[in-house]
């Protein structure tokens, strides 16, 4: 009950969407216990994929663990006491994106109808993370091909990475945008992005 007051919890609702387009998504919940309601919106851009166009999933992000520094080889969040009170006051699951200066975010998006060349049919794609905020571009990440195939379904690749926040970062709004562009298609069709934001704070005391 505490964790889930600190860092919320998800529901997943899965609804096709019959058709592409700017969507508004609004959420109402009741607490059955005091009666008292909370509501949320969200714009959702679900694109036409229907005839092969590129596109890219929502990012997810999320507290990278101790276990997922370990496979990536990243470095550990700068926190003063290893594996101390950071992780167990970190409100920065999925559902409440908040990380505190030093700590190492761990972000995963979908590449859609990536064009497949060559017997192995693999895609050629390049992904760039770039960092905002206040519309300022703070950070442009190397060019990087790390796409995995999905098991669910073959047209779909996963990517992803960590993004280590530096030690005295500016506490704020920032939005992380995923930036991908496949070598195989024309240039007017070759590009597809996605953004999402996050919130860096100082956290108690």
């Amino acid at each position: 009950y505490r964790r889930a007051l600190k860092q919320g919890f998800i529901y997943v609702l899965d609804e096709p969407m019959k058709e592409p387009g700017l969507f508004l998504m609004r959420v109402a919940a009741r607490d059955a216990v005091s009666q008292r309601v909370g509501s949320a919106s969200q714009s959702l851009q679900v694109p036409d994929t229907r005839k092969g166009q590129l596109a890219v999933s929502g990012i997810t992000l999320q507290l990278a663990t101790p276990e997922l520094l370990r496979t990536t080889q990243a470095a550990p969040a700068a926190d003063g006491g290893g594996n101390g009170g950071v992780e167990e006051w970190s409100e920065g699951g999925p559902a409440v994106r908040r990380y505190r200066p030093g700590q190492n975010i761990a972000y995963g998006y979908q590449v859609v109808n990536p064009t497949l060349k060559g017997q192995a049919k693999e895609p050629q794609i390049e992904i760039q993370v770039r960092i905002f905020r206040n519309g300022t571009l703070l950070y442009t990440s190397p060019l990087e091909h790390p796409l995995t195939r999905s098991e669910l379904d073959p047209t779909f690749f996963v990517g992803g990475g960590i993004l280590s926040l530096k030690e005295h970062l500016t506490l704020g709004e920032y939005l992380l945008q995923v930036v991908v562009t496949d070598q195989l298609r024309k240039k007017k069709t070759a590009q597809a992005t996605q953004w999402i934001d996050f919130e860096v704070t100082a956290g108690p005391g």
